[in-house]
């Protein structure tokens, strides 16, 4: 029973590999279906900035779990050291959501309507993973 769990775990990527599946997935499809080459450099290097984008989220996102494990294991922890880490991460939060949403915004420019219809799973699905 514990081989089969342990097999589970192991199988599950972690968030920043399902960010990076889903995003070469997306660039592979970008490549293959935009034949106009500005357009698919825009959207190849949008790409590669929402990669960083949700890399950063994720890491945020660590960063405060790990965080607030390490202030829960202190008794000593206050009030104000728990608000102090949820303010910081907010305030981190909102800047990297907006560059998100910034990158989103660069692709559905540089795309058509069809082309659009191809890439946004993988987007959807790179987001979804960075929230892991």
């Amino acid at each position: 029973m514990l081989a089969l769990a342990l097999a589970a775990c192991a199988a599950k990527p972690s968030a920043r590999d399902a960010i990076a599946d889903e995003l070469e997935e997306m660039r592979a499809e970008a490549s293959q279906h935009i034949q106009d080459p500005r357009r698919a450099a825009q959207v190849l290097e949008s790409i590669e900035g929402l990669k960083g984008e949700l890399f950063a989220l994720e890491e945020a996102i660590a960063n405060v779990k790990f965080g607030l494990r390490t202030l829960n294991a202190k008794p000593d922890a206050t009030r104000a050291d728990f608000d102090a880490l949820l303010d910081g991460f907010e305030a981190e939060r909102n800047a990297v959501r907006a560059r998100i949403l910034s990158r989103h915004f660069e692709l559905i420019a540089a795309t058509t309507e069809d082309e659009w219809k191809r890439l946004w799973p993988h987007e959807r699905d790179a987001l979804v993973a960075s929230a892991r």
